[in-house]
């Protein structure tokens, strides 16, 4: 979990130089809230997925678990971005789409569509957190007999995921995107993985001792 923290912070140094220009506050508060939501969202992930590691035969137990944790990843995200005075800058469409088609069109949590600087309420916080940890199988990225250490496809997975969710439970973007994409880092990083070929090993060595005995 350390680890995991000292990762987000290294990684959430990119988030603020895809933004554009912006004051060194901004940009400060930006890469303590990347820093911030991104260790917490690993943690959400990392836990869960070691009390399950090797017992997962049902996935609804988990994905029930990490929406109720990516809810509370929501609360902690509203409250922290709320004490930075972060402004939670978006691009314009199509990266952002300032609108959300059940948040905005169905219940109208705003008067209006959100534009650049637009601060998410909680319940956006809330939902679109809820729902980035629901459908990708994030606990696969924590398992120790994953293929490779980091796989740059599960990365971009949960970030085109972040952007999809957004269509839906609004959430300026690309905030949103880079926040997945720290949290699958880190992740995948602070994870225990065994290589394929130390594990076809022990195979051979158990096969060898099972043979001789």
């Amino acid at each position: 979990m350390m680890l995991a923290a000292l990762i987000c912070a290294v990684a959430a140094t990119v988030g603020p130089m895809l933004l554009g220009s912006q004051p060194p506050s901004e940009r400060l508060a930006m890469h303590l809230w990347l820093m911030t939501i991104g260790t917490l969202g690993s943690w959400a992930i990392l836990i869960p997925s070691k009390f399950a590691e090797a017992k997962l035969e049902d996935q609804v137990p988990m994905r029930v678990t990490l929406l109720a944790f990516g809810a509370v990843v929501g609360i902690v995200g509203w409250l922290v971005g709320d004490t930075l005075f972060l402004k939670s800058p978006g691009w314009h469409e199509p990266i952002d789409a300032n609108w959300g088609l059940v948040s905005h069109e169905m219940l109208r949590w705003t008067a209006g569509r959100p534009g650049e600087g637009f601060a998410p309420t909680l319940a956006m916080y809330m939902s679109f957190f809820a729902f980035l940890f629901l459908v990708p199988r994030w606990w696969r990225q924590a398992e120790f007999t994953r293929e490779k250490r980091i796989s740059l496809w599960w990365i971009a997975v949960c970030v085109f995921w972040a952007w999809v969710v957004h269509l839906l439970w609004w959430f300026p973007q690309p905030t949103g995107m880079m926040v997945a994409g720290v949290i699958a880092t880190a992740t995948q990083l602070a994870s225990p993985w065994m290589p394929p070929s130390r594990r076809r090993a022990l195979t051979e060595q158990m096969e060898l001792e099972q043979a001789v005995a």
